[in-house]
């Protein structure tokens, strides 16, 4: 789910709130145990996003290690490493 964001979710977000400047999920890399996102934003609530997945996770009651790397210094471009227990 997390890895069609911004194929899915953004397109449909954008269909109700056509003005709204949504962050960009890029998949670097996508594996069955392994999902590496860049998120770009000039907002830098990469925290906000990090709290959505959390709870994604908690809703389908599965697990996952999350870890984030910047590579902005002001939180406008992360890296998202999940890695799935």
């Amino acid at each position: 789910m997390l890895s069609s964001i911004e194929n899915h979710i953004h397109v449909e977000v954008m269909k109700i709130y056509p003005e709204a400047e949504l962050p960009k999920f890029i998949v670097e890399e996508k594996t069955d145990d392994l999902l590496i996102m860049i998120y770009k934003s000039s907002r830098a609530m990469y925290y906000f996003g990090l709290g959505l997945m959390n709870k994604t996770f908690e809703h389908f009651n599965s697990a996952a290690e999350i870890t984030l790397e910047k590579i902005a210094e002001d939180g406008t471009k992360v890296r998202f490493i999940i890695r799935r227990n």
